[in-house]
């Protein structure tokens, strides 16, 4: 990645109170790849976890959560729900981490509310700034989802609240947008609704 490019990464996640850490040395990202298979594993050991991935798994016409093709959605809810899955999951997406071309924390000096937005707005300006660049990210976000593991990340960086975990790169081919909400499905209020802006 160009160095120009991880700078403007760098101040856009400042710029809304928060800090991205790119992790540089082989043995930080090895690190931080073993961390993503063990979210992996503790996630999918866990029955309740796996029932909830299952109800957002859906045919690509039919709102919010993970799309899979028509025909193969009940198929999917049913073995997602019934098989621990974390072992082969984990090893996929240690490799997506490993051989990811930026693999950056994204994090806060404190871990209450307000922290948590900022972050938001970090990660929305971080994400605007990349596409701009011709970036893509995509999210490995186990470790902070495991809260035994998000010590882990934390020791990783040094300090802080890790509240991201991201890979970033330049795509080797298009990929297609993913489906997207109406505005009218998501804001509501009397101004949008009298047609005012």
């Amino acid at each position: 990645m160009e160095a120009i490019a991880l700078n403007l990464l760098l101040d856009a996640a400042q710029r809304e109170g928060a800090w991205l850490r790119p992790l540089t040395t082989d043995s930080a990202r090895h690190r931080a790849a073993e961390l993503v298979a063990e979210g992996d594993a503790a996630q999918w050991a866990n029955p309740s976890w796996r029932r909830e991935l299952a109800v957002w798994m859906h045919p690509r016409r039919r709102g919010d959560g993970l799309t899979v093709p028509t025909l193969a959605a009940p198929v999917a809810r049913v073995v997602v729900r019934t098989f621990d899955m974390g072992g082969g999951v984990g090893a996929k997406d240690r490799e997506l981490a490993e051989e990811s071309p930026l693999l950056a924390v994204l994090g806060t000096d404190g871990d209450q509310p307000r922290d948590w937005l900022l972050a938001g707005q970090a990660l929305e300006r971080v994400l605007l700034v990349a596409c701009q660049n011709g970036l893509q990210a995509s999210y490995l976000n186990q470790p902070i989802q495991v809260a035994s593991l998000r010590s882990k990340l934390q020791d990783l960086v040094g300090a802080g609240f890790p509240q991201i975990l991201l890979r970033l790169g330049y795509p080797a081919e298009e990929i297609p947008a993913s489906p997207r909400r109406t505005v009218e499905d998501v804001i509501a209020g009397g101004a949008m609704q009298q047609g005012r802006p």
